[in-house]
């Protein structure tokens, strides 16, 4: 009806590149939508914003706060690889 599948050798195809591309990433928006870090992030951004423009310094405010959550109580020195691992150990399934 709207052109955006074709036959293709008996099999069903996307007519053309570009409405591949808007469907392939229609599907992957949906299915981020429903992760629960795109839910976290959605619930907490208004704390991020102001006059809808991004608030850096607020950020960086929560940024150290989570920081110091993580490595307050620490008295070495901060590695990198240790500090990449913390922020990369929650996956979302």
């Amino acid at each position: 009806m709207f052109g955006f599948l074709k036959e293709n050798d008996g099999h069903v195809a996307v007519a053309n590149r570009i409405f591949e591309m808007r469907l392939l990433n229609m599907f992957i928006a949906e299915e981020a939508s429903k992760s629960t870090a795109f839910q976290y992030g959605e619930r907490d951004r208004n704390q991020f914003t102001e006059n809808g423009r991004l608030d850096m310094e607020q950020v960086l405010k929560k940024f150290v706060e989570h920081f110091h959550d993580i490595y307050g109580e620490n008295d070495e020195k901060f590695i990198e690889a240790c500090g990449r691992k913390s922020f990369l150990r929650r996956k979302d399934t």
